[in-house]
């Protein structure tokens, strides 16, 4: 049985999928708008030797799985953000993963604690919202970016834009970079919009959260738990 709330998803378009495969499995329909694209960057593994991995996306563990750089790095002690980042990364072949369950933040007050002078690899995106590397110095542990993806941007045309708000009545925010741009293409924190007080917001994180128009706050939601399935249980509470 499908139930009434009907999803905008905002993600790129195979993330975006498999959320709408779990969606459809507690019994909602979903509508994919995407917002941005990933790009594979055909770059060299730095050439230092290495103490550990970090990851916080696991469209890095997926690119990792797919490079035969990332094969030499599978026996390293791997650091992420996620389950399913850890997901991926044992799946890539990780073995020694440690993760933690908040954020790149969280992640970097761990790695704080490791011996100056070590070299940790941070394969990610060209696009990056926390700087390891600068924060890590302060350290004296060195953090080399390794850019292997980038996820770029897409902006949606109008009618577009029209065709997936008038589909749907709940929108899940997954990033800060595309929560921001969506607002930003479809204008909602100025237009006036029919039955807007009946479409709510479900943000993966209290940042991501921050990024909805203040003329919807009472019609959003967080997730308690950072993660998409953490998502699908704050939509199940709202009555």
């Amino acid at each position: 049985m499908t139930k009434q709330r009907r999803i905008l998803l905002l993600r790129h378009q195979n993330a975006a999928e498999k959320t709408m495969t779990n969606l459809k499995s507690f019994g909602y329909h979903s509508t994919i708008l995407p917002l941005s694209r990933i790009k594979l960057s055909a770059t060299l593994l730095p050439s230092e030797q290495f103490y550990g991995v970090i990851l916080t996306s696991p469209i890095a563990a997926q690119t990792l799985q797919n490079m035969a750089p990332g094969s030499k790095l599978k026996n390293l002690p791997l650091y992420c953000v996620g389950k399913y980042t850890a997901e991926n990364a044992k799946i890539a072949g990780f073995t020694k993963i440690n993760a933690v369950e908040n954020d790149a933040y969280s992640l970097a007050g761990i790695l704080e604690k490791l011996n100056p002078g070590q070299n940790l690899l941070y394969p990610c995106a060209r696009e990056r919202s926390f700087d390891f590397a600068a924060h890590l110095a302060r350290y004296s542990i060195n953090c080399v970016n390794w850019e292997i993806y980038s996820n770029e941007l897409i902006s949606p045309d109008q009618e577009q834009l029209t065709r997936a708000l008038d589909a749907t009545d709940t929108l899940f925010l997954f990033s800060k970079r595309t929560s921001s741009h969506f607002f930003r293409a479809a204008n909602l924190g100025e237009n006036v919009e029919p039955y807007s007080n009946k479409r709510i917001f479900i943000a993966i994180s209290t940042q991501v959260g921050r990024t909805v128009p203040r003329k919807f706050l009472a019609n959003t939601y967080i997730s308690n738990e950072k993660s998409e399935l953490g998502m699908i249980e704050c939509l199940n509470a709202i009555k």
